[in-house]
């Protein structure tokens, strides 16, 4: 019997192989709608090079440009050039065509679906592949996932995979281990936090009313929550005095636990997230 249409899943996130460790869901619709039209154009992931593969370059960028909802998917640790990577796309594509830039012309997979190939490109985080469900969809490969996504896509392994919560301006989910090494120097009493923790993940909302933040730490045992919020506590004091973007979200933060899980929230009102707008901007002293 041949396998299901491909993409008969539930969600764009579906797409996501099993083996990528930290997943960021952009909402693009609220982003224009809270930093101006453009924020597509801004979101700059540098997985392409711009100088020997431009028209793959300009593909990518006319993607998120189009887009409703991005997901980054990739495995921490190493320069974004060099990152494993996995970005799905909701938008409106219709007149987005990979074979205009150097891919193979597509490969009709049935149902409305299509895949694009080529050659491996030079940098490795640059998509070797491209799905495509009719124009709403386009799943970006870099060679590495090739064949751990045409597991999740094309056979539907149903693998368990890193999937952020569908709400939020930003929504992320990651695998506590793999951050472990990231922080282990600049932020050690982090970085034993998360060496007992097992999952992170974290929703940010912005809006007229403000902005509203909740990180939560998952561990296998309710006293290894308990005994990480003490050694987060001088931390986040610390932080609380410290200058910038940082500074400014520690101010707004409160920390506690519920059973297994750390919750940290952090709550700017609308002038304090005008002010963080700002900073992020240029346009303002981050102080």
């Amino acid at each position: 019997m041949p396998p299901a249409p491909v993409f008969a899943m539930d969600r764009p996130s579906s797409a996501i192989p099993g083996d990528l460790d930290v997943v960021v869901r952009l909402d693009m619709d609220a982003a224009r709608r809270l930093f101006g039209p453009t924020v597509g154009r801004a979101l700059k992931l540098d997985i392409v090079d711009s100088k020997t593969d431009a028209k793959t370059a300009e593909l990518v960028d006319d993607a998120l440009a189009r887009a409703h909802v991005v997901w980054i998917a990739f495995r921490p640790g190493l320069p974004t050039p060099l990152t494993d990577n996995v970005i799905v796309v909701r938008g409106e594509f219709a007149d987005v065509e990979p074979s205009k830039a150097g891919f193979d012309p597509a490969i009709d997979l049935g149902g409305g679906y299509r895949v694009y190939e080529r050659a491996p490109p030079k940098r490795r985080a640059a998509p070797s592949r491209i799905y495509a469900r009719i124009d709403d969809w386009l799943v970006f490969v870099s060679e590495a996932e090739v064949d751990s996504a045409a597991r999740a896509i094309e056979t539907r392994a149903g693998d368990p995979h890193v999937d952020p919560k569908d709400k939020g301006l930003v929504s992320v989910a990651a695998r506590a281990a793999p951050l472990v090494p990231l922080f282990a120097e600049s932020l050690p009493t982090l970085a034993e936090v998360l060496d007992v923790a097992t999952e992170i993940a974290a929703v940010a909302e912005a809006d007229d009313r403000g902005l509203r933040a909740t990180l939560e730490v998952a561990f296998a045992k309710e006293r290894d929550a308990a005994a990480s919020l003490e050694r987060l506590g001088p931390l986040l004091a610390a932080l609380k005095n410290a200058k910038g973007i940082t500074g400014r979200l520690a101010r707004g933060a409160t920390a506690s636990t519920q059973g297994r899980v750390l919750v940290v929230n952090v709550a700017l009102d609308p002038t304090k997230l005008a002010e963080l707008i700002g900073c992020l901007d240029g346009g303002q002293e981050c102080l």
